[in-house]
């Protein structure tokens, strides 16, 4: 507004530009942050739960995600670790998707831990003993 009240010509183009520019954050712009989120969840979790556990990109049938920690004592299965404990990627979804979704993670033995990044935030260290805690804990429930 102030460009425009004192006819800030060179401030208003400057605006302008920066509008042009700028772009609707896209889908891939949010996997490539989630992708820096769940890098620096494993490489935290590896002293506590050993490389051999943590699984990155994890594929089956047709099922993908970014992190998955098997499990210790079933040799199928683990624990699905989900950014804010969302299974999706859009800003939406629906009850029968959700739905279906914990049916098939379930079917394959997959756990939703919820990793809370306003935790890793603050305390990266501390929040990775809290989640590599929990899993120990789920592990000795199984």
């Amino acid at each position: 507004l102030q460009a425009l009240e004192k006819a800030d010509h060179r401030l208003q183009g400057q605006i302008v530009d920066r509008m042009i520019n700028w772009q609707e954050p896209t889908r891939q712009r949010q996997k490539d942050r989630d992708a820096l989120f769940y890098d620096e969840v494993a490489e935290r979790l590896r002293p506590f739960l050993g490389e051999e556990r943590i699984r990155r990109y994890y594929r089956e049938a047709q099922l993908h995600f970014p992190l998955v920690i098997a499990s210790e004592r079933r040799p199928n299965g683990g624990y699905l670790l989900c950014r804010d404990g969302v299974l999706h990627l859009g800003s939406s979804t629906d009850y029968g998707w959700e739905v279906n979704r914990r049916r098939m993670l379930s079917e394959h033995q997959l756990h939703v831990v919820p990793v809370w990044s306003v935790q890793w935030w603050r305390d990266p260290q501390g929040a990775a003993r809290q989640l590599a805690g929990k899993i120990m804990q789920l592990d000795q429930r199984s």
